[in-house]
Formats: C-alpha cells, sequence, structure tokens
C-alpha cells in the first residue's frame, strides 16, 4: 500500500491538514533558529531574567531557618550608638580586633568581612593608625580563619600588589566568566600578612540593574582570585583541590558547580524579601556590647553560642554606606548578604541549572508547531484563543516542574515568543492569501469608532450600511462643573494634554462595565450601555461605572496645587437615563458613525445639567432607578419638568452600593422624603426645617440645603397653583 493510499484511508480530514504540516514544520524551524539567534539581545534576556525572578519569588520560599551563617550588619542603630559614644565613621581598627576576639572566644567557624581595608587607619585623639591596624592584624592571626575582601578595578592603582598567597591553583589557560581587571583595592600589607584568605567582591548587575550572577572567580595579574563567598566555602571546608573550570562548570573535588554558559554562577536566591527573614542578622553594636557585657562578669545580650561553629559575615546595611544592591530577592539588598545567599548555595549545593542551547532551540521549536497545529485544526475565536492558551500553559507547566523537581532554569521566553511568532505568522499568511474577503472586513471595521463591533461585522460585512435598530439600553452624559474658569489657566496645549488624560481615566471606567464610548463631548463624554450588543443589566453597570467614578474622584485631592484632571474627576457631573434608543449607522456613504439618537439620549443629557441646580454628581431617571434600586442607595431628589419635555419626571441621586454598613449610614435620606412630601403638599416651612436639619448634620449635602432655600423662597413668594413640580427654563 502507497503512502498516498494510507492517507486517503485515514480520511480527507486528516489530509486536509496534513497538507499544510509541511508549512507549520518550516515555519516552526526557522521561528526557531531566529530566536534563538536573537537569544543574546539584552532585552530578550532581560525578559527571561524576569521570569526566572518570578520562580525564585513564587516558588523557592525557604524551607526552613539556616543556622551555618550569623549576619553582623553595620546598620544605622550601630552607627548611631558609636556616634553618640563619641566614635565617628570609619571607626578605629581595634573595634574590629575587639570583635574578632569575641568571635574568638564564641568558636566561629569563620569570619567574612565585607569591607574593604585598603587604607591605613586614621590618627585619632585616643588611638594611633599603626597601632588600631597592629591590634586587627594581630587578631586575624590569632583568628587564623578570617577573609578580608579586595575590589579588582579597570584602574591601575594597586596593580603592584601580590595577591599570589591568595590565589587558587588552576591552569592558567583555562577559560571562565571573568572580566580583565588592571589595579586592585586590597588590604594594607599587615592585613595581608596575617590573613590566610582574600576574596574578590566584585559584582556586576544585569542589563537591568539587577544582579543574579557573578563569577566565582576574577582573574587577575594571571591569577585566579576567589569571590568572597567561594574563598569562605574554601576556608569553611577546607577545600583546596586544583580548580577546573569552563563555561558551564567550575569542579573544585569533590564538588561541581554548575554555571551559565558564560562563566558566571546563577544566583539561587531564596524567595521574595530580605535575607534576615531565615539568616539570622544582629547589629555590630549589639555584638560589640555583649563582648563588654561578658567582660565585665555580666550576661550579653547576645549568646556567644549563637556564634559558635557558624560563619559570619560582617558588612554594611546602612544607606549611607553605599553598599546596597538590587536583587531579585529585593529591591534594596546589603551586598553582605549576596554574598551570604552564595555561601548558602555552596554549602546546601543548592544549584540552578542552566539546560543546553539545543534543548532552548527545541523548546522553541515544539512551542511554535503546537501552535500552528492547533490553530488550523480549530475554527472560530476559540481556535485564536486555545492556539495560544495551551502552549502558554504548557509551557508553564513545564517550567514550574522542571524548576519543583530540578531546579532546572529552562528558558520561558523564547518558547513564548516561539507560539507568538508562530501565531502571527500564521495570522499574517492567512491574512495575504485570503485576503480580499478580511480586508473587506477590516475596511468596513474602520469605520466604527467601538472594537465591540468587530464580531458582527466579521460575521456579516453587509450590516454597514445606513440605518439601525430601536434597543433598550441605558445612556450616561458627564461634564465638568466650572471647566470654563478652570481652563483660563493654561494654553491650549496644556488644557488639550490635560484633558487627555482626563479622558483616558473616565473612559477606562465605562469600558471596564461593558459600556461603549460613544462620543467625546467638548468636557464630558457621552456613553451607552445596552449597545451595540443588548445586555439586561445594561442600568446596573451604567450606575457601577458612575459610582466607581465618583469613588475615584472622591480619593483624590482638590486642593489648587493638586493635579489639574484631579480637579476635573471631582467635579464630574453625570446623567443616566434607561429607555428606548435607535442604535445604528448614521452619517454618509463616506463616513459613518456608530451612535445613539432618541429622546433618552436627550433627556440623560438634561439630567446632566441638572446636577448643578441641587450640587450633585450623579442623577438618574426613575426608569434608570427602578432597575439598580435593589443594588445601590439612591434618594429621589425631585419631581420636575426638563425644557424641552412636557412630561415631569422623577430623578435620584445615586449615593453608594447597598449593604448593611451604607443602610445605617444613610438613615437620613428617610427624612429626606419626608421633607420631600412636606415640599410637594406645599407645607413649606415643615419642609424647610427638616431639609435645614439635613443640612446640618450633613455638611457635605448640599441639595438639603438648596431645597431648603426653595422651601424658604416659597414661603416669602406663595404660589397660585402648587402641584409639586418644577419646571426648568434652562437646559
Amino acid at each position: 500500500m502507497s503512502l498516498s493510499t494510507l492517507l486517503r484511508s485515514i480520511g480527507p480530514e486528516f489530509l486536509k491538514h496534513a497538507r499544510k504540516w509541511p508549512v507549520g514544520l518550516a515555519i516552526s524551524l526557522l521561528v526557531a533558529l531566529v530566536l534563538i539567534g536573537l537569544g543574546r539581545m539584552a532585552f530578550l534576556q532581560v525578559l527571561e531574567s524576569k521570569s526566572l525572578d518570578l520562580r525564585f519569588a513564587l516558588l523557592s520560599p525557604p524551607a526552613q531557618a539556616e543556622d551555618e551563617i550569623i549576619l553582623v550588619g553595620i546598620d544605622d542603630s550601630s552607627l548611631a550608638y558609636f556616634s553618640d559614644n563619641g566614635v565617628s565613621w570609619p571607626w578605629p581598627r581595634n573595634f574590629y580586633a575587639y570583635f574578632l576576639e569575641y568571635m574568638n572566644r564564641a568558636g566561629a567557624a569563620a569570619v567574612l568581612f565585607d569591607l574593604l581595608f585598603y587604607q591605613p587607619d586614621i590618627d585619632r585623639a585616643e588611638s594611633q593608625a599603626g597601632q588600631t591596624d597592629a591590634a586587627f592584624a594581630q587578631a586575624i592571626r590569632r583568628n587564623g580563619r578570617v577573609v578580608l575582601a579586595a575590589q579588582l578595578s579597570a584602574d591601575p592603582l594597586g596593580s603592584g600588589v601580590d595577591l599570589s598567597p591568595f590565589a587558587l591553583p588552576g591552569d592558567e589557560t583555562q577559560t571562565f566568566g571573568g572580566r580583565a581587571y588592571r589595579g586592585v583595592l586590597a588590604p594594607i600589607e599587615p592585613l595581608r600578612r596575617a590573613t590566610g584568605a582574600i576574596g574578590v567582591v566584585n559584582v556586576e548587575p544585569d542589563a537591568d540593574g539587577v544582579i543574579r550572577r557573578t563569577p566565582l572567580m576574577e582573574r587577575f595579574t594571571g591569577q585566579l582570585l576567589p569571590k568572597l563567598a567561594l574563598a569562605g566555602y574554601l576556608e569553611l571546608t577546607g577545600t583546596g583541590a586544583k580548580v577546573q573550570s569552563s563555561a558551564t562548570r567550575l569542579k573544585l573535588n569533590p564538588l561541581t558547580i554548575p554555571l551559565d554558559g558564560r562563566g558566571n554562577f546563577l544566583v539561587h536566591w531564596y524567595g521574595r524579601g530580605s535575607l534576615c527573614r531565615f539568616v539570622r542578622c544582629v547589629p555590630f553594636a549589639a555584638v560589640i556590647q555583649s563582648a563588654a557585657a561578658l567582660e565585665a562578669g555580666q550576661t550579653p545580650a547576645i549568646d556567644l553560642a549563637l556564634f559558635k561553629d557558624k560563619a559570619v559575615i560582617v558588612g554594611a546595611t546602612a544607606a549611607g554606606l553605599m553598599d546596597l544592591k538590587s536583587t531579585p530577592a529585593a529591591e534594596i539588598q546589603p551586598g553582605m548578604e549576596i554574598w551570604a545567599t552564595i555561601l548558602l548555595n555552596l554549602l546546601h549545593q543548592d544549584f540552578v541549572y542552566r539546560p543546553a542551547l539545543w534543548i532552548d532551540a527545541l523548546s522553541v521549536f515544539l512551542a511554535g508547531w503546537v501552535t500552528f497545529w492547533l490553530i488550523t485544526r480549530m475554527t472560530g475565536a476559540k481556535a485564536h484563543v486555545l492556539a495560544l492558551a495551551l502552549p502558554v500553559l504548557g509551557l508553564s507547566a513545564e517550567t514550574v516542574v522542571l524548576w519543583l523537581s530540578q531546579r532546572m532554569a529552562v528558558n520561558f521566553t523564547l518558547p513564548l515568543l516561539g507560539c507568538l511568532t508562530a501565531y502571527l505568522l500564521h495570522t499574517s499568511l492567512g491574512y495575504f492569501i485570503e485576503g480580499r474577503h478580511k480586508r473587506q472586513i477590516r475596511n468596513a471595521m474602520a469605520r466604527y469608532l467601538h472594537p465591540d463591533l468587530v464580531d458582527q461585522i466579521a460575521a456579516d460585512p453587509e450590516r454597514v450600511e445606513m440605518g439601525g435598530q430601536e434597543i433598550e439600553a441605558t445612556v450616561l452624559f458627564s461634564d465638568i462643573y466650572n471647566f470654563t474658569t478652570i481652563s483660563e489657566n493654561y494654553t491650549p496645549k496644556e488644557l488639550v494634554t490635560h484633558l487627555n488624560t482626563y479622558f483616558s481615566e473616565i473612559s477606562r471606567f465605562v469600558l471596564d462595565f461593558g459600556g461603549m464610548l460613544d462620543k467625546y463631548t467638548g468636557d464630558g463624554i457621552m456613553a451607552i450601555f445596552g449597545a451595540p450588543l443588548p445586555r439586561a443589566d445594561h442600568a446596573l453597570l451604567a450606575c457601577r461605572a458612575a459610582l466607581a467614578h465618583k469613588q475615584f474622584g472622591d480619593g483624590l485631592e482638590d486642593a489648587p496645587q493638586a493635579a489639574v484632571t484631579h480637579q476635573f474627576h471631582r467635579r464630574t457631573r453625570l446623567g443616566i437615563h434607561s429607555g428606548p434608543i435607535v442604535a445604528g449607522n448614521i452619517g454618509s456613504s463616506r463616513r459613518m458613525d456608530y451612535t445613539a439618537i432618541g429622546d433618552t439620549v436627550n433627556l440623560s443629557a438634561r439630567l446632566e445639567g441638572v446636577n448643578k441646580i441641587y450640587k450633585t454628581k450623579i442623577i438618574i431617571s426613575e426608569p434608570c432607578f427602578r432597575q439598580v434600586k435593589d443594588e445601590f442607595i439612591c434618594r429621589e431628589l425631585d419631581f420636575l419638568r426638563v425644557k424641552g419635555k412636557k412630561q415631569p419626571t422623577r430623578i435620584y441621586e445615586l449615593i453608594d452600593r447597598r449593604d448593611e454598613q451604607t443602610q445605617n449610614r444613610y438613615s437620613w435620606i428617610d427624612i429626606y422624603h419626608e421633607a420631600l412630601k412636606h415640599y410637594r403638599a406645599g407645607r413649606f416651612q415643615e419642609a424647610a426645617e427638616q431639609f435645614e436639619g439635613i443640612g446640618a448634620k450633613n455638611a457635605l449635602d448640599e441639595a438639603s440645603r438648596v431645597m431648603a432655600q426653595r422651601c424658604r423662597y416659597l414661603l416669602s413668594h406663595p404660589p397660585e397653583d402648587w402641584d409639586g413640580i418644577l419646571t426648568l427654563e434652562v437646559k
């Protein structure tokens, strides 16, 4: 049986899709090759680094408190303590000698100084530099397990310093990830003679300024110098074997340390937050105080047993000492915490592994192929959703599983881009191959202002014609009170900038609650809820959007120096009315707008303007109130006849959402409604007294004061035929 016969026997559906497979394979292979080639670009590396940060933050919390390391911080409290006792920074070196003697007595396994002592101490009134340096050197010698810090530089300063006693044995020709340096800030000679180990403290951030990796060694004058954490590890474990290093691993028998392919050690950060969450941190001043207390026969605040058999790292944590870094664990982290993290990685062999390049390439290829296969197998909107969602979910699952089980940091960014690129290439090819029909649809869509019409037009392009349909909907109008006065203080260019910012923010509330932005009306907007796609809850959506914006505006400052847009939001008035509208394409054959017309639109615009009479922010009509009264607290403001309308309408103020707390908070609304009954019955004295009582208790309720003033006016100017209806002669 031939292959074609076999395929025909499987079925025409299989053949239809199989014909596309060579194209999909070619696209996936091309995408994989291109993305792997672009993978070294800085912005892609930053994106991948961010995805790795998420793995540290979400999937690498410390299992338990670590007790191998104690951090001793030169913090603000320590600086303040010694300053109050007449000792300013930098402290005399005999302080560190005193500290080391305490560590000797405590039985610390090793002491690492993340501090630079590259200059002699200074003479002080109570001490001489030579004496304090000598005291520190003697303490280092007596301890025997002290690691001092050195910093390499591109400048030739200190290039003659001999650091060969502290170099690691290794092949000078072997490769590793270090940079070439010409100078060094090394400990002064008395300290170098006293110590048995020096560690380099250089660390370079990634392109986004975050420290994620570092070489564990640096080459200087042809010798391999360990970083501070590695020097501490060697001091603690007594490892002294010859170093074997490549771009992917560093071998210190019996330990093999994985590198990232460029000779850098990828630090395994323990979750999000300060290292002091699970490693004990104590202030330097507290240790000195404890040493003095013990010497005086008193009980120290910090027990000696805390430091027994521990690696102690001393470093600066005070902001003024300029040793703060940005890491995936914290935006601001002291440098000594970085070395503590690396030292824990080495002691626990808690390494992050990078897969080989061909594995990343295969992952990109498969992600692209799966995306292509899915989009060719399905039709409709689900094809576009699933073709992206399923591969992304698969990649996420693979990333999480390999991280949790192997600490394998597979590349997530490139396969994700592979999915997106394969999807875009497929849809682009479809556009050009079947372009005529889709271009007609896109040309039709270009006539519209709102993206909700896309599905309707794509399904039936003939619907782009003159005319419309009558539907039930809710219309919202907004306006900024006193906008003209505010705008006089700004140039037209500045005013447009402020308005654009304001419109962007207020539009968000409309769109978030399913509304359609119909148009911008000077300093306001017109929005429709329930069109172009009909919805039964259009009134609820409009009121939710309006109340959300009001609460947003109430939370902003309204001072003269506040942002202009803050004033716009706090002075926004809204009118909302529900009813029948005619919605559709209105315009000419060359230019159309999807909009709405009708009495509902006109009344909602009138209601927006009525706010200025009652000094309210949101007024809704009675038809709208009937649909939202179970969810929102509203009060009936008045019964009025707007200009241009013969029939009167009841208007309501939208106040708050209805729940147990708000129900009690707005109990005064019942008094307002009772006063309204007196007002409509012509009992103006009783109504005025109740309105005034509400206004006195609720300082922000301007509507009660307005109604009280109206009652007082009617008392002095009694109407001839009183029907309780207010007729407005202006819009």
